[in-house]
């Protein structure tokens, strides 16, 4: 997965800040992205810097992608018009999913 990323130019820290550091043995498992979604699996990757988090004693919550940075990446990127709505739509999917995972707790260590 990582080789495909790099690939499709994704540049090597925010592969590293979105996947971080695989450790040998570790339990995570590589996964393959269906065609269909790959465009809005590297946009959500290059959207690594555009959550939004607040931070407090509990540690950090992360509430979700800054919109107004999303339609920045979006002119940026000089997605058509016509693609835009089904890429939001399909990159809003991937947030909550996301966020499920983020906001998950963390099992205390002895």
């Amino acid at each position: 997965m990582i080789n495909s990323l790099k690939q499709a130019g994704v540049p090597a820290e925010d592969i590293a800040k979105f996947i971080g550091e695989r450790k040998p043995n570790s339990s995570e498992q590589d996964f393959e992205v269906w065609p269909d979604n790959w465009v809005t699996f590297i946009f959500f990757i290059e959207l690594a810097t555009q959550w939004r988090v607040v931070s407090g004693m509990a540690g950090n919550v992360m509430l979700g992608l800054d919109y107004p940075g999303v339609e920045a990446m979006m002119r940026i990127k000089n997605i058509p018009k016509k693609q835009k709505l089904t890429l939001f739509t399909e990159l809003q999917i991937m947030e909550r999913e996301a966020l499920e995972v983020l906001n998950k707790p963390k099992e205390k260590e002895d």
